[in-house]
C-alpha cells in the first residue's frame, strides 16, 4: 500500500449513503482511530473506501496499533455490530483480529491478500494442479476450524468474496450474517461451492483435482452427522492425497 493521506473523521465520509454529519461521527471520536484514510476501490465523492455493502462501509484508518479496517453500518440500514465483533473475536485467527468495537463501529486487522477467487482463477490459468489443491485444502481446513468453535458465517455458499487468500493463513472476513445459535455448516459450504457446484469455476476445480463427487458427497453426509476429527479427516484425505 503507497503512503496516502490521512483525514479527520469529521471530513471523511463515514456516514452513508448520507454524506452529512451523524451520530457514528461521535462514536468513532471515542475509539483510538486518529484518521481516515483514502484508500480502496470503491469511491463516494472525491474519498476512497475498501468496500460498500448491502449493510456497511468498510474504510482504511490510522488507528493507535497501526493501520486498520473500520467497519460502520449504513445509516440507511442500521443494525447493532456488537455480536458481529464477538464472533468475529471467536474466530480469530481465521477471521481478522478484532481491536475495539462498539454498537456502530468495528476496528479490526487490515487483511492485504486476494480474494480467493482472484488466487483460484489465476492458478485455473496456469492448469497448476498442486497449488489449487493446497489452497482448496487450506480453505476447508479453515473452514471445519470455525465450525469447532460453533460459529456460522453465514456466507460460505458464496465463498469467492468472503475468503482471503493469505501466505501463511485462510482469513474470513464479513461476519455480519455470523451466528453462533445456528448448527455450524461452514465446511459443508465450502465444499459444496468449491467442489460440488456444476457451474465455473467449482466444476474446473473438482476435475483438474480429480474429485469422486458421489464418494465426496457420501463423506459430507458423515460429517453433518457427526462433525467429529475422524469424518473431517476422511474428507480431507480425500480430496487433498494425505496418507
Amino acid at each position: 500500500m503507497v503512503d496516502v493521506e490521512c483525514y479527520d473523521i469529521d471530513e471523511f465520509p463515514v456516514c452513508y449513503p448520507q454524506t452529512n454529519g451523524c451520530f457514528i461521527r461521535d462514536e468513532l471520536k471515542k475509539s483510538n482511530i486518529e484518521c481516515a484514510i483514502s484508500y480502496g476501490r470503491r469511491e463516494i465523492g472525491e474519498y476512497k473506501v475498501l468496500g460498500i455493502g448491502f449493510r456497511g462501509l468498510v474504510f482504511l484508518a490510522r488507528h493507535s496499533t497501526g493501520i486498520v479496517a473500520v467497519k460502520v453500518p449504513r445509516i440507511d440500514r442500521l443494525y447493532d455490530m456488537r455480536q458481529e465483533a464477538l464472533n468475529q473475536k471467536l474466530a480469530y485467527p481465521y477471521a481478522p483480529k478484532v481491536y475495539e468495537y462498539s454498537k456502530y463501529f468495528l476496528v479490526m486487522e487490515y487483511i492485504e491478500c486476494p480474494d480467493l477467487l482472484d488466487v483460484v482463477q489465476g492458478l485455473l490459468a496456469e492448469d497448476n494442479v498442486q497449488s489449487i489443491r493446497k489452497v482448496v485444502c487450506d480453505v476447508l481446513k479453515a473452514g471445519y476450524q470455525l465450525d469447532q468453535r460453533g460459529i456460522d458465517h453465514g456466507e460460505l455458499v458464496r465463498p469467492w468474496d468472503h475468503v482471503k487468500v493469505c501466505k501463511n493463513r485462510v482469513v474470513f472476513i464479513d461476519f455480519n450474517s455470523s451466528s453462533i445459535h445456528r448448527r455450524p455448516s461452514n465446511l459443508t459450504s465450502l465444499i459444496s461451492a468449491l467442489l460440488l457446484k456444476p457451474s465455473l469455476p467449482s466444476s474446473r476445480i473438482a476435475n483438474l483435482l480429480n474429485v469422486d463427487r458421489a464418494k465426496l458427497i457420501e463423506l459430507l453426509r458423515v460429517y453433518k452427522k457427526t462433525r467429529n476429527e475422524h469424518s473431517f479427516n476422511r474428507i480431507i484425505k480425500m480430496v487433498c492425497l494425505l496418507n
